[in-house]
């Protein structure tokens, strides 16, 4: 499409008319607004009338009335010009060229129009800008986010649907440049809520979630991923709080350091898995008792009165290790893979309440190694995948796309919230904030 047929398709009426009536409204509802705009008018008509009046010849009565109307004519488009001007978002013709170069069209061959854009009430350094998609699919907005980032020269943070289902926001930030390769951990980082863990930042402000509305995590990813690296940074984040960490790892902790059994409970085998996941049952049903006979609804309005219940974290690294049935070498490793499973999902489908949480990492997704119950109550996390993966943890395979294979510690969440995540070595200063636990 060329320059010329673009133009055209911007300026049509009706957008001409929706951003005239968004400046009338502005003008209404804003009294700075209103002062500026009854001065320039009636500046204009005085100067307009001086120059009707000036001329006093013979034919001064016909200049006066042809005069008149020229200045009148001249003002109301004045006027509307100025209105258009208040009402339509700074840039827009540009960023709809952009869309329509790109393809980000609907059916027929229309682009989204871009209603507003406004400074994020969160982050001064982020806009927020809303459009009104015209049949575009949400998922397209998904699918061309990168190529809008490179045409428009913007980092988009978040992408959201509007109520209504015909908007869309976008949250995006002037182009902060590449991403880092490392991001350091530094203790100053953990949050002050004590229920809320610090993912890694995107590209403008850390990307947190809170366990009083998130309760369970999984994170998936190819070998090397940064897996295992979020879910070190998590559980130091964990213990910080005061929280009880549970550590599940098949591969007898090699990966952490002596440090770790310090703080946590370290499980390497089935049968004490399994013990332990009856325990935590059990654990959880007395809670919702003593919950229920407090006349509390959940652990946290329980400690805001005073209580003092302790979160329980259990870790999963590797969960395909403790659930794959494929593998199963007979009956009994059978069974207690389904009695692992069940405990997982009970735990997944009833513990927020009661302040016990599960985080799960695996380099697979499919059914034989997650049950739809776990699936659907765990908050997904994908990193560096292939299009299987990616289509079984976030249900498209483009997130696999969107993280190159070789990125270390790069995420995106269900949310669709692209972060890099912490890294640390775990010595001795990263320890210290552990210190007199």
């Amino acid at each position: 499409m060329n320059d010329k047929h673009t133009i055209q398709q911007i300026l049509q009426f009706r957008y001409l008319g929706m951003f005239l009536l968004n400046g009338f409204w502005k003008i209404i509802s804003n009294v700075k607004y209103e002062i500026c705009f009854f001065a320039s008018v009636c500046l204009y008509f005085i100067i307009g009338t001086r120059f009707i009046f000036h001329y006093t010849g013979p034919l001064a009565k016909m200049y006066a009335a042809v005069s008149g109307i020229a200045v009148l004519l001249v003002g109301v488009l004045m006027l509307l010009a100025a209105v258009w001007r208040i009402g339509a978002p700074k840039g827009y013709i540009g960023i709809m060229q952009n869309m329509y170069r790109v393809g980000l069209v609907n059916s027929a061959g229309e682009a989204p129009v871009l209603l507003s854009r406004r400074k994020s009430d969160q982050n001064p350094r982020t806009e927020i800008w809303e459009f009104e998609s015209y049949g575009v699919p949400f998922s397209a907005w998904l699918d061309f986010a990168e190529k809008l980032e490179s045409a428009l020269d913007v980092a988009v943070i978040q992408a959201v649907p509007g109520r209504d289902g015909r908007k869309v926001l976008l949250t995006v930030i002037p182009h902060p440049g590449p991403w880092p390769e490392i991001l350091p951990w530094n203790n100053k980082y953990l949050h002050k809520n004590d229920s809320v863990l610090v993912l890694g930042e995107n590209r403008c402000e850390q990307v947190t979630l809170d366990l009083s509305s998130i309760p369970h995590i999984l994170t998936a990813g190819r070998t090397g991923s940064g897996k295992s690296v979020l879910q070190k940074s998590l559980m130091l984040q964990c213990l910080a709080h005061g929280m009880q960490v549970i550590l599940v790892d098949y591969k007898m902790g090699v990966d952490y350091s002596r440090e770790w059994p310090q703080y946590c409970q370290i499980i390497t085998d089935d049968d004490t898995l399994l013990n332990r996941l009856t325990e935590l049952q059990k654990e959880m049903l007395a809670r919702y008792q003593l919950l229920t006979d407090k006349g509390y609804s959940n652990i946290g309005e329980y400690n805001t009165a005073g209580g003092s219940m302790r979160r329980v974290c259990l870790f999963v690294d590797e969960i395909a290790e403790c659930l794959d049935r494929s593998n199963a070498a007979d009956k009994e490793q059978k069974k207690i893979i389904e009695a692992v499973s069940q405990s997982i999902s009970s735990l997944c489908r009833l513990g927020r309440a009661a302040g016990i949480h599960v985080f799960l990492s695996t380099q697979r997704g499919s059914a034989d190694v997650l049950s739809g119950q776990i699936r659907s109550n765990v908050f997904k996390i994908l990193g560096s995948a292939d299009d299987n993966l990616s289509i079984l943890t976030l249900g498209t395979a483009e997130a696999a796309r969107k993280i190159p294979p070789d990125a270390r510690g790069r995420f995106i969440d269900e949310r669709g919230n692209m972060f890099q995540g912490y890294y640390s070595d775990y010595g001795p200063e990263v320890f210290a904030v552990l210190e007199g636990m």
